[in-house]
């Protein structure tokens, strides 16, 4: 998540004064220092947005914040009904994306002991909750 242009033109305003004029080492170092901070809350605001909207716990917000992002992006890649669950016909999709489609008996039976591990209220489908720990499973 990068700064756009309006908010770099904000923070140069902010710490320089004009857009046009040439600037020092140290106000050139305020100016990424500030861009920073700008960045970093956004990916803050993004997170408390993810956790509210799927209503995780705080436990797996804390275990999962530093990935939480690109892991919504990942899950929501496969809710293209945007139920805010994976049902049965999307794990299997998922699964081969992440090359870990079982090849034998074994390895199904394997599979299908994590994914009834991680599902639950075994009711089936995977929140984004549940996701989540069906991630830590395969890590």
């Amino acid at each position: 998540m990068g700064l756009d242009q309006l908010s770099f033109r904000k923070i140069v305003e902010e710490v320089h004064g004009d857009t046009d004029g040439g600037i020092d080492f140290e106000t050139f170092q305020e100016m990424v220092h500030r861009g920073r901070e700008h960045a970093d809350r956004l990916i803050r605001e993004r997170e408390r947005r993810i956790k509210q909207a799927t209503g995780i716990s705080d436990e797996a917000f804390q275990e999962f914040r530093r990935d939480i992002v690109e892991l919504h992006i990942l899950f929501q890649r496969f809710d293209t009904e945007q139920k805010g669950t994976l049902g049965p016909e999307k794990l299997p999709l998922m699964l081969t994306e992440f090359g870990l489609m079982p090849k034998t008996a074994q390895e199904r039976a394997e599979v299908e002991a994590v994914l009834r591990a991680t599902d639950t209220d075994d009711d089936g489908v995977f929140t984004f909750e549940e996701f989540l720990h069906l991630t830590r499973q395969v890590r």
